[in-house]
């Protein structure tokens, strides 16, 4: 693993940082924590090659229900459900579960991309409003997204 700290000061070694060699050692770095607390920390922390990423990204759309009891004008009421009084939000999920964005479910006030609605209709409107709110690093990659018959339509699949 290469460390780097900066544009101005890169070694080859993480262990280097804790080097009591003054042309190496870096002794902000050696006060704040030591080594070992460091490799112990760093050992719990995933990392990955950037440039080993996958080119594509796997994205599904689907409900979540958030349970709640108060009042609120945009809590729905569905009975024979485990979660009878909830809000609904969609949301747009990696393979992992990882959230990307969402939205709460606001009855008609959602769809508020009327030209989204008229090519793709309401599923489609969801997608492409949620799909807006992506970061611009995860638009920018080629995206597959995975949804229920619920949000299907021709033109939606084409575009």
């Amino acid at each position: 693993m290469r460390a780097n700290t900066g544009r101005y000061h890169t070694l080859p070694s993480c262990r280097l940082y804790w080097s009591l060699d003054a042309d190496v050692g870096v002794e902000l770095i050696a006060k704040a924590m030591s080594r070992d607390t460091f490799e112990e920390i760093l050992r719990f922390l995933p990392s990955t090659d950037n440039q080993a990423l996958n080119k594509d990204q796997h994205i599904s759309l689907d409900e979540a229900m958030i349970e709640y009891f108060g009042r609120n004008g945009c809590k729905q009421c569905i009975r024979n459900k485990p979660v009878r009084f909830r809000f609904k939000a969609w949301c747009l999920n990696s393979p992992l579960g990882y959230l990307a964005t969402f939205d709460v479910y606001q009855g008609t006030a959602f769809g508020l991309n009327r030209h989204y609605e008229e090519r793709f209709g309401k599923g489609g409107d969801t997608l492409m409003i949620l799909f807006e709110k992506l970061p611009s690093h995860i638009k920018d990659i080629p995206v597959r997204f995975y949804f229920d018959n619920d949000f299907t339509s021709l033109p939606l699949v084409n575009h």
